[in-house]
């Protein structure tokens, strides 16, 4: 059996405006010289180890650089209700965890749909809170939790479901949210500015579209809430006959693959308080937010338009939407992804297939990294390539901020990765008489705004 160590990812490096807190990292980058080995190569094994504890200690710089700092400034943010759930699939259980505002006895009552108890408890007087039950047999249970005085609620759906439709027709008006990075607030107040959503936090969107372009994860504080409202809003748009679609960014993906330098610290003291390590807390295999989101493709089509977190570059043109989709899937569902950061793992697997995944995942002409459209104004030739292979008019995509909403590539091309992050939410509307889509973005007030024009000068 060969061992094939994890390498460092081959991240392209740009400067977004945002980076862990120093001064720590600052601390923790000096540290890592020592760290480092003389040279990454794919067959050392040192790279991998290198990468995992260097993640793993960018994170702890993000998180201010000492316990008790960490636990003053999460007592700054909101830890209750789906701010702080978490929910696990273990076994032939369902673990539970939660947070109050104070030291008091957490209360949880489990039912269904028909509002049968299957479980209920009260939890010892403190902050975190934790209980497990036996699977039951209904596709989808209500938690009730808090404490005596405080009941949240959250449906937990366990059935299977198909996978994600990537190919979707008939589609009047597409919203497109790029980059949420936990802005938990930003995005409500943009949503219900848009009219997508009640004062309630109820999908009122009717039979429209919204995409999620990836990189609802990292950065940002509120993440885990974030997270969950999707959860609940894509159920909700479906049962009015509209769609909530999911594509996943790089920051889930490194989340998922143990990359934790982007971790903003109210979510690594979450996950610090439950014991766990914050990739536990969206593991695919046992994380309920996990499984969701490793359902959820990395390219959409939605009639013509070609969606994707980061550009679509020309070596994707080997795939459909239908066969990257499964090519993810299956990715995602090996031991090796599972063991991305494992350095004492060993994979019978050759480095031609190793390298496969390495590329699909870090390549920085991935559908996950690939900043060629928004970096430059002379890939006319790529781009309407890509757009005639997916035999799309558009490409939509975020990971590189830029100063507004933007059309580059005579419209051909939309960056939707607004700064500040999350400021703004695209909306293209199919014009009938022309049969071409018009684009305008809206902020969490005031009137809808028209695109910019141009790549951003500098």
């Amino acid at each position: 059996m060969n061992r094939m160590p994890v390498e460092p990812p081959r991240i392209p490096r740009r400067n977004t405006g945002v980076t862990p807190s120093p001064p720590f990292r600052d601390r923790l980058m000096a540290l890592s010289t020592n760290l480092r080995p003389a040279a990454w190569t794919r067959s050392g094994i040192a790279g991998g180890a290198t990468i995992a504890l260097f993640g793993w200690l960018l994170a702890c710089a993000g998180a201010a650089g000492g316990a008790d700092e960490v636990r003053a400034g999460a007592q700054d943010y909101r830890l209750s209700g789906e701010f702080g759930l978490s929910v696990h699939q273990v076994g032939d259980s369902i673990v539970v965890r939660w947070m109050t505002d104070a030291l008091v006895e957490g209360s949880l009552e489990v039912t269904t749909g028909a509002g049968d108890v299957v479980h209920r408890d009260a939890t010892e007087a403190w902050t975190s809170h934790r209980s497990a039950f036996a699977t039951p047999a209904e596709d989808s249970i209500q938690l009730h939790y808090g404490d005596a005085d405080a009941r949240h609620r959250t449906w937990i759906h366990l059935a299977e479901r198909d996978p994600r439709p990537v190919r979707i027709t008939g589609v009047d008006s597409l919203f497109v949210m790029a980059d949420i990075h936990g802005e938990y607030d930003q995005m409500v107040g943009i949503l219900q500015n848009a009219g997508l959503i009640d004062e309630e936090l109820r999908w009122t969107g009717g039979e429209r579209h919204l995409v999620a372009l990836g990189d609802m994860m990292s950065r940002g504080a509120e993440v885990t809430p974030v997270l969950w409202f999707l959860y609940r809003l894509e159920r909700e748009a479906e049962a009015s006959g509209g769609r909530v679609h999911i594509v996943l960014g790089n920051h889930e993906i490194m989340v998922m693959l143990s990359d934790l330098r982007y971790v903003h610290y109210r979510e690594m003291w979450l996950a610090t308080s439950y014991g766990l390590g914050y990739d536990r807390m969206f593991d695919p295999r046992e994380s309920i937010l996990g499984r969701w989101l490793t359902e959820a493709p990395a390219m959409l089509q939605v009639d013509d338009i070609l969606l994707a977190h980061g550009g679509v570059s020309s070596d994707q043109l080997a795939f459909t939407v239908e066969s990257h989709r499964d090519t993810l899937a299956a990715y995602m569902a090996e031991d090796l992804f599972h063991r991305w950061g494992d350095t004492t793992a060993f994979f019978d697997i050759d480095s031609i297939t190793f390298n496969r995944r390495v590329d699909f995942f870090w390549g920085d002409r991935s559908v996950f990294w690939y900043r060629g459209y928004s970096d430059s104004d002379t890939l006319t030739a790529e781009l309407d390539s890509v757009l005639e292979h997916f035999d799309s008019r558009i490409h939509v995509m975020g990971h590189t901020p830029v100063p507004g909403i933007r059309e580059v590539y005579d419209g051909r091309m939309i960056l939707a990765n607004p700064l500040p992050l999350g400021d703004e939410i695209l909306l293209l509307v199919r014009s009938e008489e022309e049969g071409r889509w018009r684009g305008e973005r809206f902020r969490a007030e005031g009137p809808p705004l028209p695109l910019e024009v141009g790549h951003p000068e500098g």
